[in-house]
């Protein structure tokens, strides 16, 4: 795998995106029709990904975090979390625009992880 995919901890997607696929698969709702969510999702596991490497840096004992992000700058990965975080905030923005109450649920949610 290449080195890129390992900083971005791409394997820890399935934990954000298997809750969000089964709760679309009970209720019967459409799989693409709610794919930008699943994006936005997606993307804001990168971001917690790489915001924990970020914390993890400065600690010499998270040998495998320094390990994986060896050749990397801490405002190189904390870049590619702002760019991820952004990318999943703009995915959410379709459906904010429709039912602004989601971008209300939305804050709660990143705010209280």
């Amino acid at each position: 795998m290449s080195k890129g995919f390992r900083l971005l901890r791409v394997e820890y997607l399935f934990s954000v995106l298997v809750p969000c696929l089964l709760s679309i698969y009970l209720n019967n709702y459409d799989v693409f029709a709610h794919i930008w969510i699943l994006a936005g999702f997606g993307f804001y596991a990168i971001t917690g990904n790489t915001l924990n490497d970020v914390i993890d840096m400065e600690d010499p004992n998270e040998k495998e975090t320094l390990e994986r992000v060896q050749g990397y700058r801490r405002k190189e990965i904390f870049t590619i979390s702002l760019a991820s975080f952004l990318l999943g905030t703009v995915c959410f923005m379709n459906n904010i625009v429709v039912n602004p109450l989601l971008g209300i649920y939305l804050a709660i949610i990143v705010i209280s992880v």
